[in-house]
């Protein structure tokens, strides 16, 4: 019987250590697909998401540890269980607020379109460095009916100027500021596909190109990767008719030579903005919504 104890202790050693050598994968895993999940849950009501939580934390320990350590897996599975989400809730942010138009620093492919559209906001400007989402961005604001909407393919800085624009395989993290240690720990899976050279121009220079109103606009979303106080200091003459930001910020180094949230925060409390509601995961990088 002892003999058969230890035969199972050392397969049970083996499997577990066999486990975690596959977790160090990290992409195409188990871990990659559900961390998805984790972030952006698709249930709805608050004790079936805390219980579908639960089971994803279970079922991918193997990964969450081998990248993030016990600890932090730990507090990770506490966070989430919890209720809490990874980001704010956008939409009920932008529900009681009557709003003329809004900057959209960072589109992507325009997943935000459909709630500007149920809550009526008159016009966006969709900023995104990224030639490859033109396309599906524009798609989105056509299947939403955003005839309004203006579409531009451009980075955005402090300055106007030859760039690098860092490109990842899953292009939501790409950035002007490559990959730091911070997210290479806590997305392994998440990889530097190519570096892009690239012009950047200010926001006050896109107004200025595309004929547009700074008074028409008083809402800002900043989703930038890093960037966000090189598009702040580029925008002295839309920032006085911005009444609401929204914005990521990072208390670890997401990515190299980003901004931190304590700089973000010292810059917008200068300009007169308080912060109304910040989430911050324990992976250091979340977001806020300030106001004036």
């Amino acid at each position: 019987k002892i003999a058969s104890s230890q035969h199972c202790s050392l397969e049970f050693a083996q499997a577990m250590a066999s486990s975690f050598a596959s977790a160090n994968r990290a992409k195409g895993s188990l871990g990659e697909a559900i961390i998805y999940k984790v972030f952006y849950p698709s249930v709805e009501g608050a004790v079936a998401r805390r219980l579908l939580q639960l089971f994803y934390f279970a079922l991918a320990a193997p990964w969450f540890i081998a990248w993030w350590g016990l600890i932090r897996y730990a507090k990770m599975a506490y966070f989430f269980v919890s209720g809490n989400t990874f980001e704010l809730d956008y939409k009920s942010i932008l529900a009681p607020l009557s709003l003329k138009g809004v900057v959209h620093v960072g589109a992507h492919v325009g997943q935000e379109a459909a709630t500007y559209q149920e809550l009526k906001v008159p016009k966006v400007v969709w900023i995104e460095a990224q030639e490859d989402c033109r396309k599906p961005l524009e798609a989105a604001l056509q299947r939403h009916c955003r005839q309004e909407d203006v579409v531009a393919i451009t980075a955005i800085s402090s300055q106007a100027g030859p760039a690098k624009l860092f490109r990842t395989d899953n292009s939501i993290s790409t950035s002007l500021k490559p990959l730091g240690e911070g997210h290479k720990n806590y997305f392994p899976f998440i990889q530097q596909a190519e570096v892009q050279d690239v012009e950047t121009e200010t926001l006050n220079g896109l107004f200025q190109r595309l004929a547009l109103k700074p008074q028409d606009f008083d809402f800002m979303y900043l989703d930038v990767q890093g960037s966000e106080l090189d598009v702040l200091h580029g925008c002295e003459d839309v920032l006085p008719h911005i009444r609401y930001i929204m914005t990521e910020i990072s208390s670890e180094e997401h990515y190299k030579g980003g901004c931190t949230e304590k700089d973000l925060h010292a810059f917008l409390v200068r300009h007169g903005f308080t912060l109304l509601q910040r989430q911050m995961p324990p992976i250091g990088h979340g977001n806020a919504f300030y106001a004036r």
